[in-house]
């Protein structure tokens, strides 16, 4: 786990497009997500695109209307890279899915 801090959302925006850029030829898997309040409080289904690439939606694994657990970013596999661009992160309260997301988060920073 890797921290960066910038003085302003604009900042981390470009660092976090530099930053896949790079990793993109050193990664065999990269995925990138800014992190927002509403993003974070949102619950989103997760698309069937295999492609984890830029802009991905910040969702734990949940499960479909038939059971089958839908892919999200958050199940990408050992040796991938996941960039968490925080710049545009506000006050506000966060809301039960947006703790579970945080808990997920914290667990992968962990590993």
């Amino acid at each position: 786990s890797l921290n960066l801090v910038f003085p302003d959302p604009e900042s981390c925006d470009i660092m976090s497009r530099r930053l896949g850029t790079l990793l993109e030829l050193i990664c065999p898997i990269k995925a990138i997500t800014n992190l927002t309040l509403t993003a974070l409080n949102a619950i989103e289904i997760p698309s069937d695109s295999s492609a984890h690439t830029q802009d991905c939606s910040l969702s734990p694994p949940i499960k479909s209307p038939e059971g089958r657990l839908m892919p999200t970013v958050m199940q990408l596999p050992k040796a991938s890279c996941f960039v968490i661009n925080q710049g545009s992160m506000t006050e506000g309260i966060v809301n039960e899915h947006g703790q579970r997301t945080l808990g997920v988060l914290a667990k992968m920073t962990q590993n």
